[in-house]
């Protein structure tokens, strides 16, 4: 008996239709994208996820486009999110999309930039546990009209277990590289509405110092290492630079040295209330 699930994901305003012939790719989608789940509705991206069980092979094609093969559950999520992430961007166009985490705190937005794998979704993670409410861990985007992060809570995606102050519930979703911890275990803390974004901090995680530091710096570094961790600034008039630039005329940009993870939840909360 052959198997179909059909799902709608709300990225951002946009839905997108995924279609997927195994239970397992469904438990997969779920825990990944639980948030994002909407009613089935009409949609102008789809895709079709499909599970070989003779082979182990996953395909993802999108309809009318790419198609891609794998056998590593981690590559699938990605090349899932890669691709729906670039066609959204074509059709949000009023929206800025920086590779970054996003948090609010007291009503106020602040954004976690670093390059991957530099501790920026721990550091997201972590301060769940210190009273901040999950907006995204990878994807900030940003409507420069009103200067707010949109939420786009897809699972928390960990390179490796946190400390253990900071513990994983027991139903994520691994794979051979990473850990994903699917937002219905920290619903509570998941945060839905547009916030405005308040400060943008540049992650450094250097591991041997004892203390963090939080140090403002300028509108012209700001947007310059903002303009650095944008996607597809080509997409943007004038390249996307004078987004960056606006952005950075009305937020305020800090440099971030991360050492022990609890301090700096802790200094970050003291500077997102003094804000």
């Amino acid at each position: 008996m052959s198997y179909t699930y059909n799902a709608t994901l709300n990225f951002v305003g946009c839905p997108v239709s995924v279609q997927l012939n195994h239970p397992s790719l469904t438990e997969v989608l779920h825990k990944t994208y639980s948030a994002l789940e909407v009613a089935q509705r009409p949609s102008n991206l789809h895709y079709v996820v499909s599970l070989d069980s003779g082979t182990g092979i996953m395909s993802l094609e999108q309809q009318g486009g790419s198609c891609y093969q794998t056998r590593e559950l981690g590559e699938l999520v990605f090349l899932l999110e890669k691709e729906a992430t670039i066609s959204i961007q074509s059709l949000r166009r009023d929206l800025y999309f920086v590779h970054s985490a996003a948090l609010e705190h007291l009503g106020k937005g602040i954004m976690i930039v670093a390059a991957s794998g530099t501790g920026k979704s721990t550091t997201a993670w972590a301060l769940l546990k210190h009273g901040f409410h999950y907006l995204s861990d990878e994807l900030a985007p940003i409507d420069i009209s009103d200067m707010s992060i949109q939420p786009y809570p897809h699972a928390i995606c960990l390179k490796a277990r946190p400390p253990k102050d900071y513990p994983l519930p027991a139903d994520i979703l691994s794979t051979s590289s990473t850990l994903h911890v699917p937002a219905y275990t920290f619903a509570e803390s998941v945060c839905h509405q547009p916030v405005t974004l308040s400060a943008i901090f540049f992650l450094d995680y250097q591991p041997g110092l004892s203390n963090p530091t939080v140090t403002p710096i300028s509108s012209a570094e700001t947007s310059a290492r903002l303009y650095a961790n944008t996607l597809n600034q080509l997409a943007h008039e004038d390249d996307g630079l004078a987004a960056a630039v606006a952005i950075a005329r009305h937020v305020p940009g800090y440099s971030l040295v991360s050492a022990d993870l609890g301090k700096t939840c802790q200094l970050l909360n003291e500077v997102v209330v003094k804000l």
